[in-house]
């Protein structure tokens, strides 16, 4: 038996020592290349209150994986569960919540459900007599508990997809409306400054499609894409550094959400002559409001028309937009 974990050790020493050599290659470039060991989104997603209804609602995804014990892989079955439970911790404890619920279930957390659902099948749990007898006569079912209780977690899976608070509606129209302000928005930016774009400079928060399409200068005033802000914080310094020419805030059309650092950089702003020309709607209690030291007239971008397209209810707005073809948003 020794002689046996000995050979087991030999085989895995290789394969663990160039995994081991792999990982602190990584660690050395990015401290030398970006003055850190972790990414930015690691201390900026970091940044929230543990949550531990969060907690367990994620984990309870990697419960079937338990059944590896029945299956007598018990040390693989812990290890992936705590696996798991430290990814939970870490999402659970996350002030950006918005992007793991919106990605989280699907992309990490619903392979493990299918592969425990696949391990539960495969184990044998007994039977579930429903049957009853009267005299000669025998009516009733019996049932594989394995397939019933597997049959109940995909039920219950497809419900907590169902009854989630991200809707099949705000699934479906998220791409539509981002292509009616965020995308457009961004183009309308380029093309008031074709001639130099990379001079213009953008402080927002959705550091995604609408610097994509400008290609401006753009500060993340959050920080996932700026060291800077990860670390130090948004400062007037770094502002007047930076010199934006546009400043976008997080709004319900009516009033600017001060959440993270919004309150600073609103006060420079207003120093430094910054005025307000217009709202882009994405969704009815989500805006973006447009700040310029510009003249409003250099951007040609029609506000009113993503308010009107954009400002409705996910059933209004899929109602309209499903008349379209699916080939129609393959241009983007």
């Amino acid at each position: 038996k020794a002689q046996n974990i000995k050979q087991v050790i030999n085989r895995l020493m290789k394969p663990v020592l160039i995994l081991i050599a792999i990982v602190i290659s990584y660690f050395l470039f990015h401290y030398f290349y970006f003055d850190n060991i972790l990414p930015n989104t690691f201390y900026i997603k970091r940044a929230g209150k543990f949550s531990l209804s969060t907690f367990i609602m994620y984990q309870s995804f990697a419960l079937p994986l338990l059944f590896l014990f029945f299956r007598g892989r018990p040390i693989l079955g812990i290890l992936t569960f705590l696996y798991f439970a430290a990814a939970s911790f870490s999402y659970s404890s996350s002030e950006l919540m918005m992007d793991y619920c919106a990605r989280f279930y699907y992309h990490n957390f619903a392979s493990v459900f299918i592969f425990g659902v696949y391990l539960w099948s495969q184990t044998n749990l007994g039977t579930l007599d429903l049957r009853f007898h009267n005299g000669s006569f025998t009516k009733g079912l019996k049932l594989k508990l394995r397939n019933v209780l597997s049959s109940l977690l995909v039920l219950g899976l497809i419900a907590v997809f169902a009854l989630s608070f991200r809707s099949y509606g705000w699934v479906a129209t998220y791409y539509p409306r981002l292509l009616n302000s965020h995308s457009e928005l961004g183009k309308q930016i380029n093309h008031a400054h074709e001639d130099h774009p990379e001079d213009i400079g953008i402080v927002i928060a959705d550091a995604g499609a609408l610097p994509y399409f400008s290609q401006a200068r753009t500060l993340d005033y959050i920080g996932l894409g700026s060291g800077k802000i990860a670390h130090e914080g948004m400062s007037e310094k770094l502002l007047e550094e930076y010199k934006p020419n546009y400043i976008i805030f997080y709004s319900n059309g009516d009033s600017l959400y001060m959440k993270w650092s919004e309150a600073r950089i609103y006060n420079w702003a207003s120093k430094n002559n910054f005025m307000l020309i217009g709202d882009a709607y994405w969704r009815p209690d989500y805006a973006l409001s447009i700040y310029s030291n510009l003249p409003a007239k250099s951007l040609n971008f029609d506000f009113n028309k993503t308010k009107e397209v954009n400002n409705r209810h996910n059933k209004a707005f899929m109602i309209s937009d499903l008349k379209r073809s699916p080939f129609h948003y393959w241009h983007e």
